[in-house]
Order: C-alpha cells, then structure tokens, then sequence
C-alpha cells in the first residue's frame, strides 16, 4: 500500500506544475506583443505576495511551494518588464 505522505506529495507537485503552468500562455503572449496586457497593479501586488511566499517557502524549506512561487515569480517579473521598461521606452519614441 501506498503512504499517503507520497500520494499528497504527488498531489501537491502535481498543483504545483499546473498552477506554475498556467503563467507560461500568458507570458508567451507578453513576450510576442513585447507588451504585456496584464493590469499593471496586479502584477505589483502579485510579484510581492509571490516574494515574500517565496522566501517563506525558503525558510520552511518547502521544494514544492518554493518551486512554484520561484517559477511563477520568474513569470511575473517578465510580465513587469515588458510593461514597465519596455513600454516605458515605447512610449519616449513616439
């Protein structure tokens, strides 16, 4: 039989993976309209939510949670650029 300690550690990569996964369409999307068209203050409070769970996850020594928000904040921080920077330079040109 198996643990149930495994089958909830394969049940929380598994959310993992998925909820992780749900940021990569839309920041292809970003990166292929060079603009992203995520609400600008929901990335801001997003990208600190995720860093402190992320540090939080560290200090817990969770892999899980700390893979997940580390991959997710990865996204974030792409989405902010394309929408700060980027567009911030568009805007200069024209």
């Amino acid at each position: 039989m198996v643990d149930a300690g495994v089958i909830l550690l394969i049940i929380g990569w598994l959310g993992a993976i998925l909820l992780g996964a749900s940021w990569i369409p839309e920041t292809l999307h970003t990166i292929r309209k060079r603009k992203s068209e995520v609400v600008p203050s929901f990335l801001v409070l997003y990208f600190f939510a995720d860093l402190c769970l992320t540090i939080y996850a560290a200090w817990l020594k969770d892999l899980v949670f700390l893979t997940l928000n580390a991959f997710v904040l990865f996204n974030v921080v792409i989405n902010m650029y394309y929408e700060f920077i980027v567009e911030k330079r568009r805007k200069k040109k024209h």
